[in-house]
Order: C-alpha cells, then structure tokens, then sequence
C-alpha cells in the first residue's frame, strides 16, 4: 500500500504522544492483518539522511521544490514528522489507516492550507473529534476517497473510509481493543526498526489478485531495517505456502543477484555488497539477511550514479549523431519525445489501480 499523505488540520484535543518516532501499539486495531511502520525520527539521525540532504540544500531547484511542498502541506516534515504506521485488517484496495505522529505543528498554518488544498472537503463530527472527508486525486490512477482527523498535538489519522476512521480513534480513545504482547501480527515485528512491515494470514482470493510478488507465493511475511553503529541491516522472514515455493523463490533470489553482479561490471566494492546478501531456507521458510557499512554503500551509490550518467550521457551522443535522428533540440525531436511520453502515460492508464502493500 503506498500513501503520500495530504495533512489534515482540524483542531481539538491537546495530547502529545511519548516515544512517537517508534511504533505505538497501543494505536493499532487488535485485529490487524498487517502493519507498517518508517520511524522518521530516527532516519533523520543516520548520516547517510544527513549527507543527502546537506547535498541537497545546496541546489537552488530543490530548494524551490522543498519550499513549495512545506507550504502546500502546512509543516516541514523533517522537523515535525516523527513516524509514520499504515495497518488494516483486510487486505483490498485503497485500504488501510494511516497515523502520523507528528510535533510542533502549527494548528492554524494546518488549518488554513488544509481548507486552501481541499475547499470542497465535508466535516463531521465523531464524540470530540472533527473529521473531515475530501475526494484525494491520484493522476492516471483516478481519485479515491479519504477521511482524516487532527486527533491531538501529537497524531494525524487518515484513511478512506469514515466508519474505519471512527473505530481507528475508538482504539486510540480505548474503545476498542488494541494490539498487546503476543499478538500474531506483532510476532517477529521489531518495533525498534527504522522501517519495519509484517504481513499474516494473506487470503487466497488476495494472493490471485495483488501483483506483490512476495504476497503471491506467501501466507506471511516479515521485514526489517536497522541501522546500528554505521551498520545497515535488512532482513526478510517469508512463510511460503509449502517448502517447495520457499525453494523455488531462492532460487529465483539468487538468479537476480547473480543478474546484478553482471550488470556492476568492474565495480569490486558494488559487487562485495550484493555478495553480503545470505539466503537460506528452513522448510516453508525464507530467509534473506543483508549488511553492509553506511559509508560503503553511498559510495557505491555515488560511483553507480556517475556510471549511470556517463552511460546515458554517451547515448546521447552517439544517438545525435546519426544523420538519420533529429537532434535533442529540434522540432522533430521534440515531438518524437511528446509522442513517446503520450504513449506511456497512455499504457500507465490502462494498468490496474490496484495499490498493494508492498514488502
């Protein structure tokens, strides 16, 4: 499932959350099927985070960009995001609840970009909450529905459905019942993680529809992402449906890592990370298991990224000078490139909607 979230500002309750940037249990449905969490307060602590966006701040252009998205949203979202969690109960479309815990907001910035954003949106009351329901577009996905709710000084809800709003706050508000110890979702979930997601109990009739590769083949799944004294960590705990499918997606694992190291070429460094990745089954299970050193892999980023540019670079060069091409800056070239882009955006159109959660 992949949301980037409007902000909603209606102004109520002044409670703030402790711990916001880790994930908040107690916020979660007890009958969550699945649950994802970015914890954005400790991203922003990882050195290669703060490399980025020191590059980043020295370019005009994003500067301008940056600048334009914190005023359409209300808040900077480095400085008042703390942490983001989806999670639902079943698996659909456009489904899910989603909760941003957040900080020094500015209620009335919120309140009033929020009413600028969405003038048609509708509000309701729910006991001592505000919500407010606006249609959310989505380009050549269409437009879906969604609810939102500034719950305090601490929390933004969002989903698509009104009434799974209302229970999500019944939850918070103690209402309904939460997740606890034990829970099955909760098994195996490393709530310390900067981005962590699980899946259980995938139904059939889902898994003949999701285009998930993972959730396809699997009843359950498990990933997790740490970041421990420079040290990333990523590992993946899959339950295929039988030992034989667990056998069958290694070997596909592996095939598309010996696929990558053909495409690295002479670059030794890129090639000793993608060997660092270990995969191993026990039965039904899948096991992958990858670390490397911060420092290595952004500078294996940054040599791919020349290499990248180089070898576009290069196509370009050869591609104008065939007398038989139009030159980049041409009439001819210019509409060859709308035609192409037309052509895309046309084939994008006619795919699925569907919006997976995606492992």
């Amino acid at each position: 499932m992949k949301f980037f979230i409007p902000l909603i500002a209606l102004l109520l309750s002044m409670a703030s959350i402790a711990d916001a940037g880790p994930i908040n249990p107690s916020y979660i449905s007890a009958d969550a099927k699945w649950i994802f969490h970015l914890n954005i307060e400790q991203a922003q602590q990882w050195g290669l985070v703060e490399k980025w966006r020191a590059e980043m701040e020295q370019k005009d252009k994003y500067k301008q960009h940056w600048n334009k998205w914190v005023a359409k949203l209300g808040m900077d979202p480095t400085k008042h995001l703390l942490g983001v969690t989806l999670y639902d109960n079943t698996y659909a479309r456009h489904n899910g609840i989603v909760l941003l815990a957040i900080q020094n907001v500015d209620r009335e910035v919120l309140a009033t970009q929020f009413k600028q954003n969405h003038p048609d949106a509708t509000s309701t009351t729910y006991r001592q909450w505000q919500l407010s329901t606006w249609e959310e577009q989505r380009g050549p996905y269409g437009s879906h529905e969604v609810t939102g709710c500034l719950v305090n000084d601490g929390l933004i809800i969002m989903g698509n459905d009104p009434q799974r709003v209302r229970e999500a706050l019944d939850v918070i508000d103690g209402h309904r019942e939460s997740l606890g110890e034990g829970r099955k979702v909760l098994q195996g979930f490393d709530t310390e993680a900067m981005l962590a997601c699980r899946a259980v109990d995938v139904d059939e009739q889902y898994q003949k529809t999701t285009r998930c590769p993972v959730l396809q083949r699997c009843h359950a799944a498990t990933m997790s992402f740490v970041v421990k004294d420079d040290v990333m960590q990523l590992q993946y705990n899959l339950l295929a449906e039988s030992a034989e499918v667990a056998s069958r997606m290694k070997g596909a694992v592996t095939g598309c890592i010996a696929i990558m190291n053909l495409q690295l070429g002479d670059d030794d460094e890129a090639e000793t990370l993608v060997d660092a990745i270990e995969i191993e089954t026990e039965g039904k299970r899948l096991l992958v298991n990858w670390q490397a050193p911060s420092d290595t892999f952004y500078k294996v980023l940054q040599n791919q990224k020349k290499h990248w540019r180089d070898k576009q670079k290069s196509g370009w060069q050869w591609y104008n000078k065939d007398k038989h091409q139009p030159s980049e800056n041409t009439p001819e070239h210019q509409s060859s490139k709308k035609s192409r882009h037309k052509s895309k955006k046309g084939k994008k159109q006619q795919k699925d909607s569907y919006n997976d959660f995606d492992l």
